[in-house]
C-alpha cells in the first residue's frame, strides 16, 4: 500500500492531498507553473436543467434512469424528502448500478426500509419493471445498522472471491475537476478505474509484470497518468521499479526506473524545478523526471542507512521539498534536488507510516501517524507538538491511514482508526467535525481524498477489504438527511425464526468482534418483534467470542440454545429477557468433551425429550439433552484436526430421530447421516459437493424425509435421508458460494429457499429443482428462515429484512 499521501498546501490553505497529482503544481519560485489545460472541464454526466428535488422524489426515475444522473443529481439534493431519496440510492448504488430495473427496484426497496423511509419504499415498490411487472416481495421492515448518509458510492472488487483475502495493495485518487477518478490495485496485475463522483468503472488497467504496490495520480501533457510502484521485467530480470501508465489506455509510458530498493519503498509524485517528478524512498530518496524519463538530481541516504517508510511534500520558505519518515520515528526534510536538510530532524512519539505535511495558518506543520503511536501534529520548522488528533489506542496502524483536504475554508484531516472507520478532524483544533464513518465489510486500511463536484471525496479501501467506498466529506459533517436508523449489536452470525408469548420473534445471535477471528470480541442475542421490527428486550450480552445459536422449547417456556468462545458448552436463555438456566452440561467422561469452540447447532426430540445436536473439531458431535444438561451421544469425526463441522439439523426417518451434520477443512467435506439415540450411521451418502457445507435442512419429499444442502461450490444439493442418494442433479442458479438453506411450502408444493455470496435470495421447486424466483439484496445472504403467510426472514451483512409477498401484503 502506498505508504503517504502527498500533499501539496499553498500559502495557508490545506489542499486535498491528492490534488497536487491531479493538477501537478508544487510551487517553487526558482521555475515556472503550466496549469493543466483540462483544469475546466465540466462533468459531462450533470444534467444541469433538471430539479433535483423534484426529480429525486420520483421512485420511477430512481429505478428506470441511468445511474449517473441519479448520482449527479443526488449530489444537489436539498429538501429534506430528496436528500433522504438520494441517500437510499447511495447506499447500494455500486450493487444495483449495472442490474436490470427488477432487481434495482428490490435493493432499492429495502434500502429504503433501512433508512425508514416508509413512504419511498411502498412507492418503488409499486413501480413496474421492465416487463411491467409489479415487485413480488414488498419489505415490512428493515434494519439500517452501518447506514450513514454520507456515502456517496460502494463498490465490491469485480473478482474478489477470486483474489481472495488479498484486497487492495495501493490506491490513488485525482484528476481534473469533473473528471476525477479512483483506480485500485490487487496484488498481481489486477486493476480497476471508478469515476469518482457517480461510482461508475470506466477502466480495468493491467499494471504490468508482478505485484503493485502503491499508485499515484499525475497529469503529464494534459493526459491523466499513473505512477505505478511495483516490480517489472527491466531486460532478463524482474526488478521493483517505479513506471508511468497512461491512465486512460492502460499503456506503460516510456521504460521503468530501477530503484535498486525494496518494492514497497514509499512513493510520492510533485513538481520540482518546474518537472512532474515522482520521488521513491527506501535507504536513499531518488528522484526522476516523469517526462524526460531520467533521473533528476543525484540519489542521497535521508536517514543513515534507515530504511524511509514515508513521504510527503510541500513548499517550506519557498522552495520544494520532502519529507521523509523512518522506522526509527525521526522525520527530516529534504531539498529533493541536492539531498541538503532544510530543517532540523523531528523525533514524532510512534513510527511515522504515514505523513502530511500541510499548511496551518501560515504555518507548515506535519502530521505523523502509524505503528505505536498518536496521530499528532507538529511544527515542521521546530518539531514542536501541536496538538494530538488520535490517541495511540484509535490510531489507525500502518501507512496510508492519513489524508488532507480543505472543507468550508478550513484544513481538515481525514484519518483511518484503527477498526476502520473514518474520523474527519480540524486540522487547527484536532476535535472531530463529525461521528466516525463506519468501515463497511472487512477493515480498510489507506485512505485518499480527491475532489468531485466541488466537494471533497475521501475513498477508503485496503488489504483486509473486498470493498471500495467513497465519502462525501461535506455530506458527513452536515445534518443528517433522516432519524437514525435501527442498529443491531455487530455481525449478525445466526438467526432463528419462532414464538414468544404469543408473538412471532426473530431471534438473533450477533459477534461485535473482529470478522476474521471468531474467538475476540462479545457476542449477543437479540429478540425482535417479528410483525414491526421491535425489540422485545435489551441485547443479550452472551461473552466472548461467535455466538451460536438455535431455538427449543423447554417444559413450555421458549429458550435460546447458545455456544461462544468461552465455554466449550451450550447455555440455556429463558426468552425474551435471556435469563441464563440453570443446566449444567456435562459428560461423563472428559475426554468426551469438545476440545475447541461449538461451530454448529440444532435442535429436536428424541423421544418426548428435548436435545440439541452439537457440532466442533475433528468433525466431531454431540447429543445432550436439554432438560438435564447429560449427554447422550457422541459421535467421533476422522480426526483431522483442521477440520470441523459447518452446519447440523435434526429430523425423522422411519419414525425414529435422525441427524445430518457436515463437515469440511483439509479434505472432502464429509456428510453424516446418523441415529440421535446411537450415534450409528443410517447411510454413507455419496459424494456431492467439492466445497464445504454451509448449511442444511431437513424437509418431506413424496413422503420421504430428504436432506437439502448449501455448498460453496455454489451448488444446492437434494439427498434421500434413507439411502444417502442424492436424489438429482445440483440446483445451480448462485454465482457464489450459498451460504443459507430453508425448506417452506409456495402454493403448496414443498420448496427450497437459499441465500448466498451473491447477495440473492432463490427459491426452487423442491420436486422438480426448478428456479422459481430471485430476490436480490444489497449484501451477501447469510441467513434465510420463513415465517408464516410466507414472510421471508433474511440476514444480510450487519442487518436484517422481512419481506412479504405482495399478494399477502394487499391482504393485510
Amino acid at each position: 500500500m502506498s505508504s503517504g499521501d502527498h500533499d501539496l498546501p499553498g500559502p495557508g490553505r490545506a489542499r486535498t492531498s491528492d490534488e497536487a497529482s491531479a493538477d501537478g503544481t508544487l510551487s517553487d519560485p526558482r521555475f515556472p507553473i503550466h496549469a493543466d489545460p483540462d483544469e475546466k472541464v465540466s462533468d459531462p454526466h450533470f444534467p444541469i436543467h433538471a430539479d433535483p428535488d423534484e426529480t429525486l422524489s420520483d421512485p420511477h426515475f430512481l429505478i428506470h434512469a441511468d445511474p449517473d444522473e441519479v448520482m449527479a443529481l443526488a449530489s444537489r439534493a436539498r429538501g429534506g424528502e430528496a436528500r433522504l431519496a438520494a441517500a437510499v440510492y447511495r447506499t447500494s448504488a455500486g450493487r444495483h448500478r449495472d442490474l436490470p430495473p427488477a432487481a434495482r427496484r428490490q435493493i432499492l426497496a429495502v434500502d429504503a426500509a433501512r433508512w425508514q423511509a416508509a413512504d419511498l419504499g411502498r412507492r418503488l415498490a409499486k413501480v413496474p419493471d421492465e416487463h411491467g411487472a409489479a415487485a413480488p416481495y414488498r419489505v415490512e421492515w428493515a434494519t439500517g445498522t452501518s447506514l450513514e448518509g454520507a456515502l456517496l458510492w460502494s463498490a465490491d472488487l469485480p473478482d474478489h472471491d477470486r483474489l481472495g483475502p488479498a484486497g487492495v495493495w495501493a490506491m490513488a485518487a485525482g484528476g481534473p475537476p469533473g473528471r476525477a477518478v479512483v483506480t485500485v490495485a490487487a496484488f498481481g496485475r489486477d486493476g480497476w478505474t471508478w469515476d469518482l463522483a457517480s461510482g461508475s468503472c470506466v477502466g480495468r488497467p493491467v499494471f504490468g509484470d508482478g505485484g503493485v504496490e502503491a499508485l499515484e495520480s499525475v497529469v503529464l501533457d494534459g493526459r491523466r497518468s499513473l505512477v505505478v510502484s511495483g516490480y517489472s521485467v527491466v531486460g532478463d530480470l524482474v526488478r521493483a521499479s517505479v513506471w508511468v501508465m497512461d491512465a486512460g489506455s492502460g499503456q506503460r509510458v516510456g521504460s521503468p526506473f530501477v530503484t535498486e530498493g525494496h518494492v514497497r519503498d514509499p512513493l510520492a509524485v510533485a513538481t520540482v524545478a518546474g518537472r512532474p517528478v515522482a520521488i521513491s524512498a527506501g535507504s536513499a530518496v531518488r528522484v526522476w523526471d516523469l517526462l524526460a524519463q531520467r533521473p533528476l538530481g543525484t540519489p542521497f541516504e535521508a536517514h543513515g542507512g534507515t530504511s524511509v517508510i514515508s513521504i510527503a511534500t510541500t513548499t517550506l520558505d519557498g522552495r520544494a521539498v520532502a519529507v521523509t519518515g523512518d522506522y526509527d520515528g525521526l522525520v527530516r526534510v529534504w531539498d529533493p534536488i541536492d539531498g541538503t536538510e532544510a530543517a532540523a530532524p523531528i523525533e514524532t512519539s510512534g513510527r511515522p507510516e504515514s505523513l502530511l505535511a500541510l499548511s496551518l495558518d501560515g504555518r507548515p506543520v506535519v502530521v505523523a501517524g502509524g505503528y505505536d503511536g498518536p496521530v499528532e501534529v507538529r511544527d515542521l520548522r521546530e518539531g514542536t507538538l501541536v496538538h494530538e488528533l488520535l490517541p495511540e489506542d484509535v490510531a489507525a496502524r500502518g501507512g496510508g491511514s492519513l489524508a488532507a483536504a480543505e472543507l468550508d475554508g478550513r484544513p481538515i484531516v481525514v484519518a483511518l482508526d484503527r477498526d476502520g472507520r473514518v474520523r474527519v478532524l480540524d486540522l487547527a483544533t484536532g476535535e472531530p467535525l463529525c461521528a466516525p464513518l463506519p468501515p463497511g465489510r472487512g477493515r480498510p486500511d489507506a485512505i485518499r481524498v480527491a475532489e468531485a463536484g466541488g466537494r471533497p471525496i475521501a475513498v477508503t479501501s485496503g488489504l483486509h477489504s473486498s470493498v471500495v467506498q467513497a465519502w462525501d466529506l461535506a455530506a458527513a459533517c452536515a445534518a443528517p438527511a433522516t432519524g437514525a436508523p435501527r442498529s443491531l449489536p455487530g455481525d449478525l452470525t445466526a438467526l432463528a425464526a419462532g414464538e414468544v408469548n404469543g408473538r412471532e420473534v426473530i431471534v438473533t445471535a450477533h459477534h461485535d468482534g473482529p470478522a476474521d477471528d471468531p474467538r475476540w470480541g462479545e457476542g449477543y442475542v437479540c429478540v425482535t418483534d417479528l410483525a414491526d421490527g421491535t425489540a422485545m428486550a435489551p441485547a443479550i450480552p452472551t461473552g466472548e467470542g461467535r455466538t451460536q445459536l438455535a431455538l427449543a422449547d423447554l417444559h413450555g417456556d421458549p429458550v435460546a440454545v447458545i455456544t461462544c468462545n468461552e465455554r466449550f458448552v451450550p447455555r440455556l436463555l429463558r426468552l425474551p429477557e435471556g435469563q441464563e438456566l440453570d443446566v449444567t452440561f456435562t459428560t461423563s467422561d472428559h475426554r468426551q468433551d469438545h476440545n475447541g469452540r461449538i461451530t454448529a447447532l440444532a435442535t429436536g426430540r428424541l423421544g418426548d425429550r428435548p436435545v440439541v445436536v452439537t457440532g466442533g473439531r475433528h468433525n466431531q458431535a454431540r447429543v445432550w439433552y436439554l432438560d438435564s444438561g447429560a449427554m447422550r451421544t457422541a459421535i467421533s469425526g476422522r480426526g483431522d484436526g483442521y477440520t470441523h463441522v459447518t452446519a447440523a439439523a435434526v429430523g425423522s426417518l422411519r419414525g425414529r430421530a435422525v441427524a445430518v451434520t457436515a463437515g469440511h477443512g483439509s479434505g472432502t467435506p464429509e456428510i453424516r447421516v446418523w441415529w440421535l439415540s446411537s450415534g450409528r450411521p443410517v447411510c454413507q451418502p455419496e459424494p456431492g459437493h467439492s466445497g464445504a457445507v454451509n448449511a442444511v435442512a431437513i424437509s418431506d419429499l413424496d413422503g420421504a424425509p430428504v436432506a437439502v444442502t448449501a455448498g460453496a461450490d455454489q451448488t444446492v444439493r437434494v439427498w434421500d435421508l434413507d439411502s444417502g442418494k442424492l436424489i438429482r442433479d445440483p440446483l445451480i442458479g448462485h454465482t457464489a458460494p450459498v451460504l443459507a438453506v430453508a425448506v417452506t411450502e409456495l402454493d403448496g408444493r414443498p420448496a427450497v429457499v437459499t441465500g448466498g455470496a451473491d447477495r440473492t435470495v432463490r427459491m426452487w421447486d423442491l420436486d422438480s429443482g426448478r428456479h422459481l424466483r430471485r430476490v436480490d439484496l444489497p449484501g451477501a445472504v447469510s441467513q434465510v428462515a420463513v415465517a408464516s403467510g410466507g414472510r421471508l426472514v433474511v440476514a444480510f451483512g450487519d442487518d436484517l429484512a422481512v419481506m412479504s409477498p405482495q399478494r399477502l401484503a394487499a391482504e393485510r
